[in-house]
């Protein structure tokens, strides 16, 4: 398995802070979804998934090589456990890519 810059700066080595600003933005976007009322739309959970998808574009434009090929796989993943927990179904958006696809950069 390959070591992501997460796994090396978990283990102290390089770029703790950047993993943990990228958490939390994944951690803001769940919350944010959580205290949306029932009667919430589409349009509003999206706006929620975009909003976190343009600070996650931005923070790996800041930062060379944060978001390489596994971890970009991993975020869309993420992306989509989170999307169908909120109700959406990621072949929805995209061509069947996740919503993720609709703004990444990464």
């Amino acid at each position: 398995m390959m070591e992501t810059q997460c796994d090396r700066a978990r283990h102290g080595t390089i770029l703790t802070y950047n993993c943990e600003v990228i958490e939390m933005i994944f951690d803001e976007l769940i919350a944010d979804l959580k205290v949306l009322p029932n009667e919430a739309t589409v349009e509003d959970k999206v706006y929620l998934f975009k909003y976190a998808v343009l600070e996650t574009n931005t923070m790996d434009a800041r930062i060379d090589d944060l978001i390489e090929t596994g971890e970009r796989e991993d975020l869309c993943e993420l992306m989509d456990q989170i999307s169908i927990a909120a109700r959406l179904e990621p072949e929805e958006f995209a061509n069947g890519e996740g919503i993720a696809s609709e703004l990444r950069e990464w």
